[in-house]
């Protein structure tokens, strides 16, 4: 999934009609795009950050429970998992490799 954001600068004498149009075709661009259409003021009251955050909402997230550091317990072991798993396959390459006359230099040493 892709996240886009994007803050578009409203003047005050800007036509309704024309930024209701484009709202509803961004809107049916896809589900994944915030925008916002927001006035110069209210740029200026942010120190003109253009940061979307600042603009647009965000979705809350529903806390699951689970303490981070636990968390963080299982996924550090999840990773360290996945990392062995993928040192196999790495290996298999390198030989294969070093048998057709191309050694790899170890973490990208030249």
């Amino acid at each position: 999934m892709t996240l886009t954001t994007n803050v578009r600068h409203r003047t005050p004498d800007a036509k309704e009609d024309r930024n209701a149009e484009t709202m509803r075709t961004q809107s049916s661009y896809s589900k994944h795009i915030f925008r916002a259409l927001v006035f110069q003021d209210e740029i200026a009251e942010h120190g003109y950050v253009l940061t979307p955050g600042r603009y647009v909402g965000a979705e809350e997230v529903e806390d699951d429970g689970v303490p981070f550091a636990e968390k963080m317990v299982t996924l550090t072991t999840e990773l360290a998992d996945q990392f062995a798993q993928s040192a196999s396959p790495e290996k298999a390459i390198r030989k294969n490799m070093k048998a057709l006359g191309f050694e790899l230099p170890i973490g990208g040493e030249k």
